[in-house]
């Protein structure tokens, strides 16, 4: 109830026949289990709607294609499969647009190369922008998608070990100041506090 109050322009229901099946599968398009699936589905002569993962409409865009093309319907299961319930609002929120605009932009007729290029302009992030050029140079050119995938995951793999390296090089300066200002001090009360102390009392004596 609480969510229908959040967003209640959000369709939870609808009205249906009696005795009506409503068939959805998630997580999809994927080669291993996407194409079985269509062949069944024509040979009993059903309509079902596929929640697609953005990055796997990508990767598999024939997939995609073969889906819309049979007469199925499809709907936004996140860009990347992220778990939502760890993520803020915000986030979850713009996870869930990114692939909202994607899948808009395919069902318009948009090619993958656009709609890539109109990904990484979205970001903003470096990072995108090189994956989307690769992506879209290794379609120009006939190059294997799987290959191409495991060069740039490597690549990004790389990239976020040496920004790990960068911070970690960066802590020692980080923590520096708060050590002076908030450790030293009691370490010197703590070490000298009862030497001043013994100090004083033998003085007075």
């Amino acid at each position: 109830m609480l969510y229908r109050m959040l967003f209640p322009e959000t369709v939870w229901r609808i009205h249906s026949k009696p005795h009506t099946v409503y068939l959805t599968f998630d997580d999809g398009p994927i080669p291993e289990v996407t194409p079985w699936v269509l062949d069944v589905l024509d040979h009993y002569g059903i309509k079902a709607t596929f929640f697609m993962v953005g990055e796997n409409v990508l990767r598999y865009h024939d997939l995609y294609n073969q889906i819309i093309a049979e007469g199925h319907q499809v709907g936004n299961h996140s860009y990347d499969h992220a778990q939502l319930d760890s993520q803020t609002c915000a986030q979850a929120l713009a996870d869930l647009q990114k692939n909202d605009d994607l899948l808009q932009e395919l069902r318009m007729g948009v090619t993958r190369r656009q709609a890539l290029t109109r990904l990484a302009r979205r970001c903003g992030i470096q990072e995108m922008q090189l994956f989307t050029a690769a992506i879209i140079q290794a379609d120009k050119l006939g190059v294997g998608m799987a290959q191409t995938l495991e060069i740039q995951s490597g690549n990004m793999r790389e990239a976020r070990r040496q920004r790990a390296k960068e911070e970690a090089a960066k802590l020692p300066v980080k923590i520096l100041f708060p050590t002076m200002i908030f450790i030293f001090p009691v370490m010197f009360v703590v070490v000298l506090g009862p030497a001043i102390v013994s100090l004083i009392n033998s003085m007075g004596k």
